[in-house]
């Protein structure tokens, strides 16, 4: 009488592939996820930014455009309360308008939050064109340690 079923070395080969592929399906995985979860940082950030750009729409690319320190008479700029407003996020520490002639925009992830320690995000907004004549924000680049951890 012949029995049918499977060897014991042919369960372990099945237990080893098995293996292998969660060895490299689970760092991927918490990988994605993390990219996701900072997807929401950069989410925050989109207010501050869409209001940077009608800043400076509506003033010619003047250079109070690029922080949040008040300026009497002047169209259209990011209030500090618009600052808290965005930080007020569940992944978002803090968040900060700098910059001089091109405007910085820094946020700092909360620390042990959903695996995030810190990180940051920092865009900077590429202009051409002169302060209070002409100038224009024609592109924003993406740096901190957030995307050197590659969640960007």
């Amino acid at each position: 009488m012949k029995k049918n079923g499977f060897t014991l070395i042919e369960l372990m080969i099945v237990i080893a592939i098995i293996g292998i592929l969660a060895a490299v399906a689970v760092p991927q995985y918490s990988a994605y996820t993390m990219r996701a979860k900072f997807s929401e940082i950069k989410l925050g950030v989109r207010p501050v930014k869409v209001d940077v750009e009608l800043c400076y729409h509506q003033n010619n690319g003047a250079d109070a455009c690029n922080t949040s320190v008040p300026v009497a008479n002047f169209l259209g700029q990011v209030s500090p309360s618009g600052l808290q407003r965005a930080a007020s996020a569940k992944l978002i520490k803090d968040i900060k308008l700098t910059g001089t002639t091109t405007p910085i925009i820094e946020v700092t992830a909360e620390t042990n939050v959903e695996g995030f320690n810190g990180e940051t995000y920092i865009i900077t907004g590429q202009t051409t064109g002169q302060a209070g004549i002409d100038r224009k924000i024609i592109d924003w680049v993406e740096s901190g340690t957030g995307c050197d951890e590659g969640y960007c």
